[in-house]
């Protein structure tokens, strides 16, 4: 248990030193663009956008510690609504839904050779998440291509319906229910990542991003795996466009 604790203390300042060199840059390239001269960039200014995206999230971010079961990722519809502040600052708010459902079947005790108890456990979980997202670039790449890097906070509420049942190999008439429970409650979740950005015309553009980390506040977890992470494609329209005069 020591041990455990100790690792997730450090897991928890890893992160948080994280957090702060972030929002160190983000304040140091902010205070940079403040002070450019606005003037020289009489271009097309996309400001503001709304979008719709597929965003594929990982149970460890989002589910129950209680009932954690493998392959149940959840994939979420969401629309975005995103505001640059400036050409290298970009802040969004979301509201997303997603569903998902799996049943397992395993070993749950072995006894001796003709007794092994088997283990049928089913889970639905289905949430409305919330994310509040800050994307920032030292530099564009082009007026098509952007790539950010990217700060979110993603609350959330679940509905988490579970059940399980124990039998003695396999035989209906020895089943026996271990647990039958619906659960709803809050969670939410801290991740950071990368954005890349693609504009065909001056109104559309395409998106795709990806989680390097994530840290659940309900769990105190850290995760740094690519695989393990939160991913998402989507399509953005620009509807708040200043002109050439």
């Amino acid at each position: 248990m020591n041990v455990m604790l100790v690792d997730n203390i450090c897991s928890l300042l890893n992160f948080r030193r994280v957090l702060i060199i972030t929002i160190i840059i983000l304040g140091v390239i902010t205070s940079t663009m403040a002070q450019q001269n606005s003037s020289s960039d009489e271009e097309t200014i996309k400001k503001s956008f709304i979008g719709i995206g597929l965003r594929l999230m990982p149970y460890d971010a989002i589910g129950s510690p209680e009932y954690q079961m493998p392959a149940l990722d959840v994939p979420f519809i969401q629309v975005n609504y995103s505001y640059r502040l400036n050409n290298r600052v970009v802040a969004q708010i979301g509201l997303g839904y997603g569903m998902n459902e799996a049943s397992h079947v395993g070993v749950s005790r072995h006894i001796d050779v003709d007794s092994i108890y088997m283990k049928e456990s089913y889970q639905q979980i289905s949430a409305v998440a919330m994310p509040l997202s800050i994307r920032w670039t030292p530099f564009n790449l082009s007026r098509r291509l952007q790539f950010y890097g990217n700060a979110s906070l993603i609350p959330l509420f679940r509905d988490v319906k579970v059940w399980a049942n124990e039998s003695l190999n396999g035989s209906a008439s020895s089943r026996t229910e271990l647990y039958n429970k619906t659960i709803s409650e809050f969670t939410a979740t801290i991740s950071a990542g990368v954005f890349i950005q693609y504009s065909f015309s001056s109104r559309w553009s395409v998106y795709a991003e990806a989680d390097l980390a994530h840290y659940n506040l309900e769990q105190r977890h850290l995760t740094t795996s690519f695989s393990k992470s939160s991913k998402g494609i989507g399509l953005n329209y620009n509807f708040n466009l200043k002109r050439d005069k």
